[in-house]
């Protein structure tokens, strides 16, 4: 009897090693999050050149596609098809991005569908892609570019050239946090808590409409929180790297630099 105890206790007592073994630093977590999210070296290589989305398929013939929205469109086919267009300005539904451009050979029809492709070759964040074109429908798999140094949170540190103080905000510097997997931002304007979806579309991130608590702070500096209600939710935001800053470029000319947590 006391040795089945003995075995007993040391089972367990190994079972709860394993278990806090398996437990692992906020930091690590990162880590390993970002190593997942790291492009390859060819999609690595597009976003350099400024693509924003690729994709590509095999229905009815193989084909590719880049998405440069500031630039142009590239689409070529194995059946013949070779070409680029200018970029145009998308409609974007909740379950779609629709893009119509004119081409010689006819009208051409981009639908970027928000559900993950069942069948792609890219690793993560894929969509289902389907190209309308001389009378044919390609089928295929895409995925939205980014920056994998995003998925980070990121705190306040200059606004319109302005450098922020923590004493200007009741929980100190306003900070933002970004999960590129679930699509999400959340944080505070150093007062009132803010958060809602996201989607990277290469050098750009697209804000839905972003919730915002009503609390009152005494003390708070409410410009950050005017711009998170007037610039940034329901907008588009242009971002880069220095330094391993974030400078995010918004719609009305402004400029907000974050550094790391």
């Amino acid at each position: 009897m006391k040795i089945y105890i003995l075995i007993s206790c040391c089972i367990a007592l190994f079972t709860v090693s394993a278990c806090r073994s398996t437990r692992y630093a906020p930091e690590t977590v990162l880590a390993r999050q970002q190593f997942d999210l790291k492009l390859s070296d060819s999609l690595q290589t597009k976003l350099n050149t400024g693509i924003d989305f690729t994709a590509n398929g095999n229905n009815p013939a193989p084909w590719q596609l880049d998405m440069d929205f500031d630039k142009y469109f590239l689409f070529s086919t194995a059946d013949g098809i070779q070409m680029s267009v200018y970029a145009t300005a998308a409609k974007k539904t909740n379950l779609q991005t629709r893009f119509t451009l004119f081409t010689k050979i006819g009208d051409m029809i981009i639908t970027i569908d928000s559900s993950n492709c069942p069948n792609s070759n890219f690793l993560t964040q894929t969509r289902l892609v389907q190209v309308n074109l001389a009378g044919k429908t390609y089928t295929g798999c895409g995925k939205y570019l980014y920056h994998p140094l995003l998925n980070n949170t990121w705190i306040l540190e200059n606004v319109k050239g302005l450098e922020q103080i923590k004493k200007m905000f009741t929980k100190g510097l306003p900070e933002m946090k970004i999960d590129i997997q679930k699509g999400i931002i959340s944080g505070h304007d150093g007062c009132n808590n803010f958060g809602g979806r996201i989607t990277i579309e290469g050098n750009r991130i697209s804000f839905g409409n972003l919730y915002q608590t009503k609390v009152y702070c005494e003390k708070n500096n409410v410009a950050f929180e005017k711009i998170i209600q007037e610039n940034v939710s329901g907008k588009v935001a242009s971002y880069y790297f220095k330094e391993d800053k974030l400078y995010l470029y918004l719609l009305d000319d402004s400029l907000l630099v974050f550094k790391k947590k």
